[in-house]
């Protein structure tokens, strides 16, 4: 049986030195207890709610029981090796590669960033190779994907630094220390292990996100199962597809109803001159517009279709159930080319219409996501509108949003609701489009 050794706790507020110093204690770990270890049979699949979870433990102290002869000397030999590895660490070269940088999507000035067990710092890059005990750094406006071996993949978004190993030579481990990741897990052999500072999930396999900042650690299933429990207290709860639980030091965790609905804009209900159209960098090749032009602070351009009033531009209509009371956006995939071709009338519950400007400032060939968004005035130092995103304070019950033809050629493609107010969606084909919830 693995020989116990001392725990390492990390600490609150840890420096970034700490933490690439925390995943290299990780990687040299599992070197050690491969050593340590007798040879076993794999470990079969374990339920998650009956999972442990793994301890990280100084290598240097070991304590070992022995009932052969020949024991002591073993383990002694291998203390000696875990410790020289631990402190020749410069000599041996890097751990073992866990995963590989798949896509980087960049929209700040910052890179983002790895740095080594080694202390080398090295720019993220599609190919490169994350080994264990690497401290991985996402800056503000960029998002970094990963795949595992197995064909699990992992969504690291901005503000986030996250560290990598494999403590016990099987089970991938990952220790959020801020921001946000999303992962799909394949079904493991033992069970993945992933920490923040206030919590610790387990998982077999399954889609899920997990969020935390200083105060609370926020855990998203969308499939399968993951066990959640608050460090140091005997809080623990499982959290199934379709609910979310959030982890506070000091208060009861509670596993609630998740929502996360994805909405292709071609489904809803339209009405003339709203229309689906192709486009192959749609979801689904498929987007709607308007052909017809109704605004009252722009003039259409000469010989365009102008309806005289807003009934006139058309209507794209979209219901959605919420389960619970509680407070949601609506994310939207748009496509604005510039400032004639960008805005729409939203009504919701049969409301007044909104101005959703979909891209001031931000005009583009491509796609983008956006939040919906209320007009919010004008920006003195520009000539375009200013706007903040929309929270809808909702009820139990069926709600209905009507996208209204404003600007001709303004483009829809698909539309997200949730009351996950973290969530950031992405153009990377792999997480364009999460199970829903």
């Amino acid at each position: 049986m693995s020989t116990p050794r001392e725990e390492i706790p990390l600490p609150a507020g840890a420096s970034d030195e700490a933490l690439r110093e925390y995943g290299w204690q990780l990687a040299m770990d599992g070197m050690l207890e491969a050593a340590l270890a007798p040879q076993e049979a794999p470990a079969e699949a374990t339920s998650v709610g009956k999972s442990t979870r793994p301890k990280l433990r100084r290598s240097a102290r070991v304590h070992a029981e022995s009932t052969s002869w020949r024991l002591p000397a073993l383990a002694a030999a291998a203390v000696l090796a875990g410790v020289s590895i631990y402190f020749m660490r410069g000599l041996i070269g890097e751990p073992a590669v866990l995963a590989c940088v798949i896509s980087v999507e960049q929209n700040g000035a910052d890179a983002p960033k790895m740095w080594r067990a080694s202390g080398q710092a090295v720019a993220l890059a599609k190919d490169t190779e994350i080994r264990a005990g690497a401290s991985l750094e996402v800056p503000e406006g960029s998002t970094v994907f990963l795949a595992y071996p197995d064909g699990s993949t992992m969504q690291i978004g901005m503000a986030s630094q996250v560290v990598l190993s494999n403590a016990n030579q099987q089970a991938k481990h990952v220790y959020l220390h801020r921001g946000r990741l999303r992962a799909l897990v394949k079904p493991q052999a033992a069970p993945m292990v992933l920490e923040t500072e206030q919590a610790t999930a387990t998982v077999v396999g399954t889609l899920f996100s997990l969020t935390c900042d200083d105060a609370r650690t926020r855990l998203d299933v969308n499939e399968g199962r993951v066990r959640l429990a608050i460090n140091n207290s005997s809080e623990a709860a499982d959290v199934a597809a379709g609910q979310f639980a959030v982890a506070v030091a000091g208060q009861a965790l509670a596993v609630r109803p998740g929502v996360f609905v994805w909405i292709e804009a071609e489904d809803g209900l339209m009405a003339s001159p709203m229309a689906a159209q192709t486009d192959a960098g749609a979801s689904g090749g498929r987007f709607v517009a308007t052909s017809a032009w109704f605004v009252e602070d722009a003039i259409p351009p000469a010989g365009a279709k102008v309806g005289k009033s807003s009934a006139e531009t058309g209507t794209a209509t979209y219901a959605v159930r919420v389960p619970a009371d509680g407070q949601y956006v609506l994310w939207c995939r748009v496509k604005a080319r510039n400032s004639g071709e960008d805005s729409f009338n939203v009504a919701l519950n049969g409301g007044a219409d909104e101005i959703f400007d979909l891209a001031e400032g931000k005009w583009s060939p491509e796609w983008q996501w956006t939040k919906l968004l209320k007009r919010m005035g004008r920006d003195p130092a520009h000539w375009y509108s200013l706007g903040e995103p929309r929270v809808f304070e909702l009820k139990q019950g069926k709600h209905t949003f009507v996208f209204r033809g404003r600007e001709a050629n303004s483009k829809l493609d698909c539309l997200i609701f949730t009351n996950d107010m973290q969530y950031q969606p992405s153009n990377e084909a792999v997480f364009v489009r999460p199970a829903e919830k």
